[in-house]
């Protein structure tokens, strides 16, 4: 997963695709859905395969894409 390869277009375009999904989450980078489809886009896979992967996987990503938005101290 390339997440330095992501763009603020790519970050806004996952947005809007899962505000689509039915999101309502008010902070984007709070929402499991949001980040598993940063994890996809990332990766170049849909975001159905992220979100059919076991539990242990799923988590796996979106606690990478998570601290990957936490900034460095």
């Amino acid at each position: 997963i390339d997440l330095d390869s992501l763009t603020g277009n790519d970050l806004l375009a996952v947005e809007r695709e899962v505000r689509a999904m039915g999101d309502k989450n008010p902070v984007p980078e709070l929402s499991k859905q949001y980040l598993a489809a940063v994890g996809a886009r990332a990766a170049k896979v849909p975001v159905e395969m992220v979100l059919s992967l076991p539990a242990k996987y799923f988590s796996k990503i979106t606690l990478l894409v998570q601290g990957f938005f936490v900034p460095e101290e």
